[in-house]
């Protein structure tokens, strides 16, 4: 099974020992909604080991949780209490748009993509960017594939975290086009990782996510490792596999 053109992914569930990761950007904890407060750009700063600590996990949460992996070689088990999914629609800021009502992603990651689009907004000053793609249950994953729309069977989208969506520009009196990182629009590419996210099929890793890469689809992983992929230039695969270098007694 392949996977969906941009949209289209076989995602994987199997998650690695995870490291504490401090919450970015003054989004609040659990699960109330922040819309963020313009704060303008923040720079990210390079981490130290000083910075970092080890973290046992339980064996039976490795299906679970901001870094799990999903794609085709590894199947999204939906654990119970994994996400609590909302509507973007009515937990968004005014600082970005949503294709439509129905898209949902894990409250926690809304309350993150609201505090970057305020920053975004801040600097950039325009709200032409839409989340156009969310969480997907595994039954409207199955019809994609059924349809012909998509090449992912279901269980194997990144989109069932409720952590990944697809980013859209829709500029007022313009052409639409997927999320591309030029122009101004590069803020989000170059700031996204001090927020917690990553571009889940980066150019490059195909062989490695087994996926297309595609400068839309963005992940929500959390800070630190979000920032530590970035700075060394790792798709989440490959951190998985660096994060199970470490062993923690």
């Amino acid at each position: 099974k392949k996977k969906d053109k941009k949209d289209n992914k076989k995602p994987s569930s199997s998650v690695i020992d995870q490291t504490s990761a401090p919450d970015n950007q003054g989004a609040n904890q659990g699960n109330n909604i922040q819309q963020g407060d313009p704060g303008g750009q923040t720079p990210i700063m390079p981490a130290t080991a000083t910075e970092y600590t080890t973290s046992p996990i339980e064996y039976s949460l490795i299906n679970s949780g901001d870094l799990v992996l999903v794609n085709s070689q590894y199947e999204y088990k939906f654990p119970a209490n994994d996400i609590k999914l909302v509507d973007v629609y009515s937990n968004r800021n005014d600082c970005y748009s949503v294709s439509d009502m129905t898209v949902s992603l894990d409250v926690n990651v809304i309350a993150k993509i609201n505090a970057m689009m305020t920053d975004y907004y801040t600097n950039v000053q325009n709200n032409y960017l839409r989340i156009i793609g969310g969480h997907r249950t595994k039954e409207e994953q199955n019809d994609k594939y059924q349809n012909g729309v998509s090449n992912i069977l279901g269980g194997y989208s990144d989109y069932h975290t409720g952590r990944s969506f697809k980013l859209g520009i829709f500029p007022k009196g313009e052409s639409s086009n997927i999320y591309k990182p030029e122009g101004q629009y590069a803020w989000i590419d170059q700031n996204c990782a001090n927020y917690g996210f990553v571009v889940r099929y980066p150019a490059g890793k195909e062989s490695v996510t087994g996926d297309d890469s595609s400068t839309a689809i963005f992940r929500y992983v959390g800070v630190p490792h979000s920032v530590y992929m970035k700075e060394n230039n790792l798709c989440l695969e490959e951190y998985i596999e660096a994060i199970k270098s470490y062993y923690c007694n």
